[in-house]
Order: C-alpha cells, then sequence, then structure tokens
C-alpha cells in the first residue's frame, strides 16, 4: 500500500472559477487538486500540490493568474482537450508581469542597485548618497543620527540598508532577498513583507550604530539575515510549503556569520564586515518568524 503527501499552497474564494487555472497546473505538469478548508473563520477553497518542491512554483503561478496576467495560457489550457505543450513558465514571469507578483522584492532589489551606482558615481565626497545615510556628513566630519532625526529625517532608519559599496555586495544580497525573501511576500503578502522589511531594517541599522557609531554603513545585509532568520524559525513550528529551505543553506549562512564576527572575512575584503546588522538581523528575524507561526499556528487550531 502507498500513500500520497499534499501540500497546502494557497487560498481562494469559494466564488472563484479555479477550473482553467486546474486546467493550466495540469498541462504544465503539475499535480493539484481543490478543497473546501475553514481558514480565517471563512470557507475557502484550497490549492494542494503533490510535490513540496514545486509549492513555491505553484503559489507564484496561482498568484499571477488572480492578477490576470496569465489570462491567455489559462484560456488555452482550459479550452484543450488533450495534454499540449504550453509556453515555459519561466517564460511567463519576466519584465513587467514579475512587479506585480513581486512588487516589494523587486522594489527592493532595484533600489540597491540604485544605492551602488550612486554610490560609485561620487565615491568620494558622497553627496549623493549622504541624504540616505544613517549618519550625516558635513566635509570631514560625521554628524550624529540625533541631527538628523531632529530635522525630521526619519527614513535615515531605514535607508541605509540599500546603499551599497561595491557591486558584489549588492549582487550577493539580492540572491539572497530573491531566494528566501521572495518567499516571505508570496507566502504573506507585500504589505506583512513590506512591514518585515522595515522593521528588520531599522532595528538592524540601529544595532550596528549602537556597536559603531562613528562608521558609514550600508547594505540588504540585514534584512537578508532577517529574511533567513525568519523562515528558519518558521519552518520549524509550521510546516509550510512556501516558507521553506533547505537547511544546509542556513547552515551555510550562519558560518559565514561567524567568520565575519571573528574577522576573518575582513582579511579578504575592502572595509569590513558590519557585524552587528548580520546578528541583529538573524535574531530579529527568528523572533518575527517565531511570533507569526504561533498566531498561524493558533488561528488554525481555532478553525478546525
Amino acid at each position: 500500500m502507498t500513500s500520497m503527501s499534499w501540500y497546502p499552497v494557497i487560498c481562494f474564494p469559494l466564488s472563484a472559477n479555479l477550473q482553467p487555472l486546474i486546467s493550466y497546473l495540469q498541462q504544465s505538469n503539475i499535480h493539484c487538486r481543490v478543497t473546501e478548508e475553514v481558514i480565517e473563520g471563512r470557507n475557502q477553497q484550497q490549492i494542494w500540490v503533490n510535490t513540496k518542491d514545486r509549492a513555491l512554483e505553484v503559489a507564484e503561478i496561482c498568484t499571477q493568474w488572480s492578477t490576470g496576467e496569465l489570462e491567455q495560457e489559462v484560456s488555452q489550457a482550459e479550452s484543450a482537450n488533450q495534454k499540449q505543450t504550453t509556453q515555459p513558465y519561466s517564460k511567463v514571469v519576466v519584465g513587467f508581469h514579475l512587479f506585480k507578483l513581486l512588487p516589494i522584492t523587486l522594489a527592493m532589489i532595484l533600489l540597491g542597485f540604485a544605492g551602488a551606482a550612486a554610490f560609485k558615481a561620487d565615491s568620494q565626497n558622497y553627496s549623493f548618497i549622504e541624504p540616505f545615510l544613517f549618519l550625516g556628513i558635513s566635509g570631514d566630519h560625521l554628524i550624529p543620527l540625533s541631527v538628523g532625526l531632529g530635522a525630521g529625517e526619519y527614513w535615515r532608519l531605514v535607508t541605509p540598508a540599500f546603499i551599497h559599496f561595491s557591486w558584489l555586495h549588492i549582487i550577493f544580497n539580492s540572491l539572497i532577498i530573491w531566494e528566501v525573501g521572495r518567499r516571505i511576500e508570496i507566502a504573506k503578502g507585500p504589505l506583512h513583507y513590506l512591514g518585515f522589511i522595515l522593521l528588520a531594517a531599522g532595528v538592524s541599522n540601529f544595532s550596528q550604530y549602537s556597536v559603531s557609531n562613528n562608521v558609514l554603513f550600508g547594505g540588504l545585509s540585514g534584512v537578508a539575515y532577517a529574511a533567513i532568520g525568519y523562515i528558519a524559525i518558521y519552518q520549524e513550528l509550521v510546516k509550510h510549503p512556501v516558507l521553506q529551505f533547505h537547511k544546509g543553506t542556513l547552515a551555510f549562512f550562519i558560518l559565514w556569520l561567524l567568520l565575519g564576527v571573528f574577522g576573518v572575512i575582513d582579511l579578504f575584503i575592502d572595509g569590513g564586515i558590519a557585524n552587528a546588522v548580520h546578528v541583529s538581523g538573524l535574531i530579529v528575524g527568528a523572533i518575527l518568524g517565531a511570533l507569526v507561526a504561533m498566531v498561524d499556528k493558533i488561528s488554525n487550531k481555532s478553525n478546525r
């Protein structure tokens, strides 16, 4: 006797006609099913897949379909009476469509590259990036954060996350944000993810400032490590097919963090590693992941 495991992916209202979407998924060689479940106190249609590895892909397809971006492809799948080769998914989610699917993730990455370009354009006096750093700059002097906050420049608490001092740094951070962070946006929505980013950036930036208040710093590393911490804890408490990644990946980033803390990475790069950003980001992400997981577990129990 054999059994098959099914993994929940995404929910839709009972009024939604999912037949065209299901046909499209089946023609894309994705085995799925739909059940009616009570979620957050309402009867909803739950889509399930039998392969956890494809849950993220299916969630992205479903989200894009709900915005109308796959209308033509889905209509073709619905009208087909036999299996046919459909447009590869990788060609569907390109260009402008991605901004509707992952607006916060892509905005973060683009702002990060913009921050790197601004630094490279004027790396001598920082005139382009000065308004977005944690500390102000006046000639050869650094202006304390309190002065900027006193002038109403509260964005300085967050914007250092988008300033990068090398192309390698933004590329590395973007890869983490894309692979790990987008899972949070897909599973929890753009507003949840935006709030998470603002909190993670603010806490990690302030933590770095508290240990080195006379040094300029920047980068999305704090947010990236917060995303890692969020999913690492969440996946231990709630088995969500989208909010998961390989534990070997977690081990690699923890090792990278430790190499930075003990100064090993500093031997091979110009400048230094903002270790407080990494550590505090990981901690705040883990705390948020635990809190959200506990809320979700309580919500799931109350709906049974």
